[in-house]
């Protein structure tokens, strides 16, 4: 008996939790720097998935202005350029995303064309007449 794992995914181009590694793979699969785990219950996955953004938000909140730490300015340099690379990765998944519907459509389109010209050549085989 195989057992259903919920795999859960920190980085990839949607992030998330997802019922089978089928459906997570294509979320991860060439994705450089990519993340994910599997778990035996979806629960377990949510709650690691919920973990894990919750200390990504908090590793992204900047110093206070009054800390005393000479690297705060750093620290928000850093913020910036990691929050402005996840948005950079946001918007190219979601141009994939788009890319991959247009080939489907143009696949699907591509099918019904042969499905047309099938019926056709049939019609036109059952309207030539022999000698």
């Amino acid at each position: 008996m195989v057992i259903a794992k919920d795999t859960c995914f920190f980085v990839g181009r949607n992030p998330g939790v997802y019922n089978s590694w089928e459906e997570a793979h294509l979320q991860v699969n060439r994705y450089s720097g990519a993340s994910h785990k599997s778990y035996q219950t979806k629960e377990e996955a949510v709650r690691a998935f919920n973990a894990y953004r919750e200390k990504q938000h908090a590793s992204f909140t900047p110093r206070s202005q009054n800390s005393s730490s000479s690297s705060s300015g750093s620290t928000l340099a850093a913020t910036s350029s990691s929050s402005q690379k996840l948005k950079q990765s946001e918007e190219l998944a979601k141009l994939i995303d788009a890319q991959l519907h247009l080939a489907n459509e143009y696949h699907n389109n591509a099918l019904k064309i042969a499905e047309i010209y099938e019926d056709m050549k049939k019609k036109l085989d059952s309207l030539h007449v022999d000698d």
